[in-house]
């Protein structure tokens, strides 16, 4: 049999050029084959002539490049790697020397799992797991080993794991003891690292990316072990005791106040403990697993391992900006202290220097500041505790940062907000609170971030302190313009989610509204004329050719920064559905559509019973350039030599005011409804030859209670579709416009009908849709990716005989 190179398969199947649904309906011996379409298309279907998709035409691809046809070159895989080249070429600075690609801030972090050995206590066990599931990422691979446990009620708590891709549980046929256990764990975790975690002890928030950070903190680091309210030396603000959490607070809260309050000097000490012990695998892989044969129950097992890595060169940390909760010896009862002192009797004899160096942790100032820190840092917060979120801007005026802000404020009894801007040479971070904006931190860049590659070795470095430092939980980009495109991957390395939102289209083509040199609109596949498009936030001298060229590469890189996304957001169905065109990818992640909410002032400025006044007063409401209509209105108004139309622009214009058009110049929002007051307009009009993600000026129109007239474009066409309350006309010539227009006037009586079609709106989404409205909907996509157990798939059981269930 034939077979397809894998490289190839994976790398058209990403491309987002082969539509696998279409590819056999339109060849159906595919499915005769009952064949995998692409591995088809590589084997059969290229050199047939076929098309992987109806947006790729192999025939005139292949025409207008000789050497497929001389060579027989796939047609989809040359178009690639053409792409792929000139995206390298743009990717080149001066003299050819190829710029950072953000690679400064990566470490080498090998993957990771979770390792929990199991033996009765079926209570704490289904809580530990509960933790574990609801704060590590769902990448993160999870190992339960039940040690044949005798209570049945731990084959009920395990049987409940079988529906995650990345948890394994493991039963051993007979009981091995906790020490070989253990090292059966870390034999099927691979080349991974290992956590080990007791199954008496709870996580919380960040947990795990703060442990792997601890751990890493070193070059020749072999473990890092939390603080904890009851794990003997490692308890904190007290030793060897337990310490109860502060009443005031929850479990997670407490353990984000000393996540936040920590100074990450990470002390070192001279051994881990096994109640939750990070292992970098470098480290097991020079000296070995634990020693079954001394500690075969457990206790001892982690400070021989210890001390043996510290003869080999390695050290050990306290991770000060992590706690995890313990029960401690759920499952040895009162054997527990038997197994000490016969550990300890081992060590003592095989390490002679165990015990100096344990009086030495104990009494090491930098430990001793550390467990005060934890102490103190109750005092330093209020109850309660909200997760930290960090939303991403560009520009600070317009729609995009007016809404976020709106977004932010209706947030702040849930979290704790922070603003990212970024203007390509200048990162602010700022505190977002209900009464004002604190600009945090200031950073220069050195060099300032351009269009291509769109990436910066020093913004992802600083970004990322910025993450740790701040305890971020979870990111929201609302704009990625002059920001690295990196960000989402240098979240996703430290296991921060992020949102992206989509508020307008400048990740399929940084034109935004996708509009080409001729105006005319494009759908993000370039027109076939041969002008320039314009790019828009961008000097346009910073941009190689756009339009049939580095708009691939442009393209590409978007893909590349969304698989590092973890949701995505827009406002409106028709800006979903555009996305999913260009991006049919995305239709397989999670994609929520929820509009912008508003906190409005309602008022009735015409009645139901009035008409078209003569000459029709028209307002046109916003920052009116050609996008938005201004050449439009210039044809209507020579078009209109009876004068029926009288336009009044409320807003930012270069039009010039003359008979028939009235500028009024700039508004703020609180201004709005007074400005409709004065001017005293019939209806309100919007005419963006571009479909718009929602249309704040529409919102503001029907709040104010006046019918609009729009082209059926977007954003603006469905909400009046689905409200009423206005009249769609045609997009294109501006003598139909003008038709559409004097028919609707010669309607009188449909006027009143739209009146109320607003007044519906008013009372129903117009009340109801505000910014808590809005932010109730993001706070759900944000719960379902800080609680981790929402986003975890059908996964695997291993059975007694070894075999996946």
């Amino acid at each position: 049999m034939v077979y397809a190179d894998k490289g190839e398969v994976d790398k058209i199947r990403s491309s987002g050029l082969f539509d696998a649904q279409w590819y056999v309906a339109r060849y159906p011996d595919v499915k005769v084959l009952k064949m995998d379409p692409v591995e088809h298309y590589l084997i059969y279907g290229a050199a047939l002539g076929r098309n992987p998709s109806p947006s790729f035409d192999a025939a005139k691809y292949a025409a207008a490049h000789e050497e497929i046809l001389d060579q027989g070159v796939n047609p989809l895989l040359h178009h690639l790697r053409e792409r792929r080249r000139g995206a390298d070429e743009e990717g080149m600075g001066a003299g050819g020397v190829r710029p950072g690609d953000g690679s400064a801030w990566r470490n080498s972090y090998p993957r990771v799992a979770v390792v929990i050995p199991v033996y009765n206590a079926a209570a704490e066990t289904a809580e530990c797991i509960r933790t574990v599931l609801a704060h590590t990422h769902p990448s993160v691979r999870l190992i339960v080993i039940d040690d044949a446990s005798p209570d049945p009620e731990i084959a009920v708590v395990l049987a409940k794991l079988g529906g995650d891709a990345n948890v394994m549980v493991v039963r051993n046929h007979e009981n091995l003891g906790y020490t070989a256990t253990v090292n059966r764990g870390i034999t099927i975790a691979g080349d991974a690292d290992v956590v080990f975690l007791n199954s008496d002890a709870r996580v919380g928030p960040q947990w795990l990316r703060n442990l792997r950070l601890a751990a890493y903190s070193g070059d020749k680091v072999a473990t890092a072990t939390p603080f904890s309210d009851n794990a003997g030396a490692f308890s904190a603000p007290h030793a060897n005791q337990r310490n109860p959490c502060p009443e005031s607070m929850s479990d997670e809260e407490y353990v984000r106040c000393v996540s936040r309050f920590s100074e990450r000097i990470y002390p070192r000490i001279p051994t881990g403990s096994g109640y939750c012990m990070y292992v970098r695998r470098a480290c097991i892989e020079e000296i070995g697993p634990f020693d079954v044969d001394s500690f075969p129950r457990g206790y001892g097992e982690e400070n021989d391992f210890c001390v043996r890595a510290t003869r080999a060169g390695w050290t050990h940390v306290i991770d000060d900006a992590t706690f995890v909760y313990h029960h401690r010896s759920a499952s040895f009862g009162t054997e527990r202290e038997q197994l000490v002192r016969s550990a300890r009797a081992i060590i003592d004899q095989r390490y002679p220097e165990y015990k100096r160096s344990i009086a030495a942790f104990l009494g090491d100032s930098m430990v001793r500041r550390a467990r005060q820190r934890v102490g103190e840092a109750a005092n330093r917060f209020i109850a309660p505790i909200r997760p930290r979120a960090l939303f991403v801007i560009s520009t600070t005026t317009g729609g995009t940062p007016q809404t976020n802000e709106d977004l932010m404020q209706a947030l702040q009894e849930r979290y704790e907000t922070y603003l990212l801007i970024c203007d390509s040479r200048r990162i602010q971070l700022r505190r977002v609170t209900e009464d004002e904006q604190v600009t945090l931190k200031v950073h220069d860049l050195n060099q300032r971030i351009m269009p291509f590659p769109h990436i910066s070795d020093e913004y992802d470095s600083y970004v990322a302190k910025l993450l740790v430092d701040e305890s971020i939980e979870l990111v929201h980009i609302r704009h990625i313009a002059w920001h690295s495109l990196n960000l989402p991957e240098v979240c996703s390395h430290l296991q921060v989610p992020v949102v992206f939102s989509f508020h307008d289209f400048y990740s399929i083509c940084p034109t935004i509204k996708l509009l080409d040199e001729n105006l005319t609109y494009c759908g993000g596949v370039c027109t076939s004329t041969a002008g320039e498009c314009k790019p828009e936030l961008w000097h346009p001298a910073d941009f190689p050719r756009l339009k049939h060229q580095s708009v691939y590469s442009w393209q590409d890189r978007m893909r590349k920064m969304f698989s590092h996304c973890d949701a995505f957001i827009t406002t409106s169905d028709s800006a979903l559905r555009q996305m999913l065109t260009n991006y049919p990818e995305l239709k397989y992640r999670p994609f929520r559509v929820i509009p912008h909410g508003r906190n409005l002032v309602f008022d009735r400025v015409v009645s139901d019973h009035e008409s078209f006044s003569q000459p029709t007063r028209i307002l046109v409401p916003g920052n009116i350039g050609i996008p938005k209509g201004a050449l439009l209105i210039e044809q209507l108004m020579l078009i209109d030599a009876e004068r029926r139309l009288e336009f009044h622009v409320l807003g930012r214009t270069n039009m010039v005011a003359r008979d028939g058009l009235v500028l009024h110049g700039a508004y703020d929002r609180g201004s709005f409804n007074r400005l409709v007051k004065e001017i005293g307009p019939s209806v309100g009009m919007i005419l963006s030859i571009w479909p718009e993600t929602h249309c704040h000026t529409l919102t503001e129109l029907w709040a104010c209670g006046l019918p609009v007239f729009a082209l059926d474009f977007g954003a603006v066409g469905e909400r009046i579709r689905r409200h009423g309350g206005g009249w769609l006309l045609p997009h294109g010539v501006a003598e139909g416009v003008y038709d559409r227009l004097s028919a609707i006037f010669d309607d009188q009586c449909d006027y009143g009908e739209k009146v109320r079609s607003v007044w519906r709106w008013q009372e129903g989404p117009g009340r109801v849709e505000d910014t808590y409205w809005m932010a109730s909907n993001y706070d759900v996509a944000y719960q379902d990716l800080l609680d981790r157990r929402r986003h975890r798939r059908v996964g695997q059981t291993l059975s007694p005989g070894g075999d996946v269930g």
